[in-house]
């Protein structure tokens, strides 16, 4: 990965920050917590095609099977926009050229995004839901347990590290009592460009890619509104 790449993502992410604060501060009518079910899929560079080579060790690029998680939430804003922050954390398996069986997998996100309502669905609902779009940037961490060989063939932790951005769309409900059930499909651009294990890290110099579709549904919680 060339040095630009993570001045680019340290810029937008400085930039959401700045503009998810301006929202919530100038136009928040509610913030909220949420949890909800995840299933996550990486795609790109894991095909099972791929190996890279370190110093000392082999680490396997391997097909992952998609897997289930939770996703935590933390936002606040308006209708029209809001700001957001999350983490999901979802186990797979990846079987791969180094071992038929599977690695197990867990991949981290942690994101933060502006979600936008389109106003589309409020006519179906009597107001009570809206489609809406998703933009945001991501880190990521992609843990393969056994997922790296070193030169007598003993196997390792290996942690692939990375980032990008985020784009999906939803739909939302809004009930009594603050009760926001939705359901929403994602898709992240990631990429990794540093590989972390005991015996090895490297920089890679061309970033492997890791992304993939997401569909999670779950419920958030209006907070009480503070009076002022």
């Amino acid at each position: 990965m060339n040095s630009g790449s993570p001045q680019r993502v340290r810029g937008v992410l400085a930039l959401l920050l700045m503009l998810m604060v301006t929202t919530c501060s100038a136009t928040t009518a509610w913030s909220y917590i949420g949890i909800g079910w995840i299933r996550n899929q990486v795609d790109g560079d894991f095909d099972d095609d791929t190996v890279l080579i370190g110093a000392d060790a082999i680490y396997d690029v391997p097909t992952i099977d998609p897997g289930d998680g939770l996703r935590f939430v933390l936002g606040g804003g308006s209708d029209k926009v809001s700001g957001e922050l999350s983490y999901a954390l979802t186990h797979h398996r990846a079987p791969g050229a180094l071992r038929p069986d599977g690695y197990p997998t867990k991949l981290h996100y942690a994101s933060i995004d502006l979600l936008i309502g389109t106003g589309l669905g409020k006519s179906l609902t009597s107001g009570r839901g809206q489609f809406y779009v998703r933009v945001g940037i991501t880190a990521a961490r992609l843990r393969l347990d056994g997922g790296a060989y070193d030169l007598s063939a003993t196997p390792f932790d290996v942690e692939y590290q990375g980032g990008g951005f985020t784009f999906g769309s939803g739909f939302e409900l809004r009930f009594p009592a603050g009760v926001r059930p939705y359901v929403e499909y994602d898709y992240r651009l990631v990429s990794y460009g540093s590989v972390l294990a005991p015996r090895d890290n490297i920089e890679i110099e061309d970033s492997v890619s890791g992304r993939g579709p997401s569909i999670c549904a779950g419920i958030n919680f209006a907070l009480p509104r503070r009076n002022r």
